[in-house]
């Protein structure tokens, strides 16, 4: 099984064009890997690299390794490569790179390695003692979703000891961890611009980021704008991951109802393996129901679902029907395979134009802190014109208004200078 509260997010490489910056803001592939090993930036590490995976392995993973040593909560290059290990059919050495990622503290490289030590259907052995014991380290590594699979392990008694009390502690611990995950913070502005952008310009991530703020206050506001930003693109749809908000928030008849029609009526392949993970662990008001867990996978699985047909080629396997556990296992490749034909190409742009992606963020960087030293100016300067608005009104009403602080001189030799400085870094980035 792969997800608990939804499909993760798969860790992959971010598609930028090739700008044309100046001379001194290229950087070649040693300054990279020395600033990967240096630093440990993700982003750096990737480049770095990415373009290494076929002519030096060893580098490549030493690199990656970099970055999640210095940053175990973003160890997304490292765990990346072992996907697509993975994909290449080399199930030994994508072990070997998770269980590297586990020792750097990664809680999603624990998790990664503990799924396909569990399922054992992308060439990994099963099996559940070890997995056991991965999903044990990512939950104390933070991993809510390890938490709650190994709670469902031990209740079974599959690789570790039957223990109902350790069990519920386990179940405790996921709904700690939870509950202190960072939520999204938005000032009122933010999240009105993102709704009105939602809605007028059909920009499906802003329909999401408004959806993910409002949920706190008004669920019925935040189902109105997940589901129109699913339909907007249905491939970045937030309604399932909101489902199950729902029911962390006590409102398991929302959440039901939404998982059920996207999966029963509307066919969406990612809300049946939502429904089914839910199903297979208990989750809440949810009860233990593996029958129906196995029906819905399956369902995924007939809807083109890669995950849902592992799934079922793992039942199928551990009731030793192997020609259907082959058939279904072979189909899953197919459908990654297929799902991978847009991928690839953008991938191996990326690592052309890694480079210049990574020196452009030095000036990315900078120009979103001068733009929000522009916008605090902003707010300040509206600030005093509606001070300025009351005192007319108090002297047009025969009243003399309290004296008018005279403003910060910074802001208006700031202002100039700001202003040259945003136009040409955005020229710069942006030509």
């Amino acid at each position: 099984m792969k997800t608990i509260l939804g499909r993760a997010a798969a860790a992959s490489f971010v598609v930028f064009g090739l700008l044309a910056l100046a001379t001194d803001a290229r950087a070649d592939a040693p300054d990279l890997a020395a600033k990967c090993r240096e630093t440990g930036d993700h982003l750096v590490c990737a480049a770095a690299g990415a373009p290494l995976e076929a002519t030096s392995p060893e580098t490549a993973m030493e690199l990656y390794s970099a970055s999640c040593a210095k940053h175990p909560d973003q160890c997304w290059a490292l765990i990346a490569y072992a996907q697509r290990t993975l994909k290449k059919r080399e199930a030994p050495r994508a072990a070997q790179i998770l269980e590297k990622g586990c020792d750097l503290k990664s809680g999603r490289a624990c998790h990664t390695l503990a799924a396909e030590l569990e399922e054992g259907e992308r060439g990994i052995n099963v099996d559940l003692t070890k997995a056991a014991r991965f999903y044990d380290r990512a939950c104390d590594l933070g991993s809510a979703r390890s938490c709650m699979i190994l709670a469902v392990m031990v209740d079974d008694g599959r690789g570790t000891p039957r223990a109902p009390a350790r069990a519920q502690k386990l179940r405790v611990k996921a709904d700690t961890i939870e509950k202190s995950a960072a939520r999204p913070a938005s000032a009122a502005a933010d999240v009105a611009q993102n709704e009105a952008q939602c809605r007028k310009s059909q920009d499906a991530a802003r329909c999401g980021a408004a959806g993910a703020v409002v949920q706190d206050t008004d669920a019925v506001k935040a189902e109105e704008l997940f589901r129109l930003g699913c339909t907007i693109d249905k491939s970045s749809c937030g309604l399932w991951g909101f489902a199950v908000e729902r029911f962390r928030r006590d409102d398991p008849s929302r959440g039901l109802r939404i998982l059920e029609d996207g999966c029963i009526t509307q066919s969406n392949a990612l809300a049946c393996v939502v429904l089914a993970d839910l199903n297979h662990a208990g989750y809440k008001s949810i009860a233990r129901n593996e029958q129906r867990a196995a029906e819905l996978y399956e369902k995924a699985c007939t809807l083109g679902d890669v995950i849902g047909c592992r799934a079922t080629a793992s039942r199928f396997r551990g009731v030793k029907n192997i020609p259907k556990a082959d058939e279904l296992r072979e189909r899953a490749w197919a459908l990654e395979a297929d799902a991978d034909k847009a991928v690839v190409p953008l991938q191996e742009k990326w690592v052309k134009d890694a480079p210049l992606v990574v020196a452009r963020d030095p000036y990315q960087r900078e120009l979103e802190r001068r733009r929000a030293e522009w916008r605090t100016m902003a707010a300040r300067a509206r600030a005093r014109w509606e001070i300025r608005m009351q005192r007319l009104a108090l002297v047009e009403s025969g009243k003399e208004p309290e004296p008018l602080a005279p403003a910060p001189p910074a802001d208006a030799e700031g202002s100039a200078v700001r202003g040259v400085t945003i136009k040409r870094m955005a020229k710069a980035l942006f030509p």
